[in-house]
């Protein structure tokens, strides 16, 4: 009877559907996912991410009763799932007494997923920070042509302030926001709004590292090395500019 329902993709992370969608207060999302795993048997087991779910709740089975519907072991309560275009999309009083929503989110904005992409831009960013000025100062000792030298600093003075504005900006926001997060009920603090231009800037000079990748691979400059790393550091420019559109934090969604 649950065999069709229970071998499809029911089982995955959840978040509340009463979150800020449109603000940049949708990085607090992740403090409502739920993750929602199959049992050893047709039971469903639904769990509270530790790092991120405020409070201590316990795990919650659910039995299953019929299709899309469960009873949770620990109550009288049930949960009860639907679909959208042929998908389990959405959980509804999996927790909480009350009723309560929860969408199932794509497995590219779960919480590791996206963690996993700002640290893979914050260490490259922090490669470019580090890159340019030793590299400025070993063609000094080698003694490259000033022309050659000139064009090589340049597009790597690009590099670094990009690096360094964004990595300014992964560390700045959340500490700031932390630092003064109560003080958001009676507007956006000047500091943050400050933050927010920087994605702007380096957005705009992702299309200047692009054209400097074209060049460097076009015309064969510098070692392979050295085109692979700048070409790592436009990728990871390019792709932090959605993941800043995901979390609202490209412009001013305040």
């Amino acid at each position: 009877m649950f065999v069709d329902f229970y071998q499809r993709d029911q089982p995955g992370t959840y978040r509340d559907i009463e979150y800020p969608h449109h603000t940049l207060a949708k990085l607090t999302s992740p403090f409502k996912h739920i993750t929602i795993n199959k049992a050893n048997n047709s039971d469903l087991v639904i769990n509270t991410p530790s790092l991120f779910f405020p409070g201590s709740v316990p795990k919650i089975q659910l039995i299953p009763v019929e299709p899309m519907l469960f009873k949770r072991a620990d109550s009288d309560a049930f949960t009860s799932f639907a679909e959208e275009n042929g998908r389990i999309a959405f959980a509804f009083n999996p927790l909480w007494p009350k009723i309560g929503g929860y969408e199932r989110v794509y497995w590219y904005e779960t919480v590791w997923v996206q963690l996993g992409i700002a640290a893979f831009c914050a260490i490259v960013f922090l490669s470019a920070c580090i890159v340019w000025p030793i590299g400025y100062i070993f063609n000094l000792i080698r003694g490259q042509a000033s022309l050659n030298r000139q064009k090589k600093t340049f597009a790597w003075v690009i590099a670094g302030v990009l690096g360094t504005l964004n990595l300014v900006f992964l560390i700045g926001l959340p500490l700031s926001l932390w630092l003064t997060g109560w003080k958001l009920a009676y507007g956006v603090p000047t500091i943050v709004v400050a933050l927010l231009c920087l994605p702007l800037i380096t957005s705009i000079l992702s299309l200047v590292l692009l054209l400097f990748t074209i060049l460097i691979w076009k015309n064969n400059y510098w070692s392979w090395i050295g085109k692979t790393h700048y070409s790592l550091i436009t990728l990871a420019a390019w792709i932090f500019i959605p993941f800043l559109a995901y979390w609202n934090l490209l412009g001013f969604q305040v």
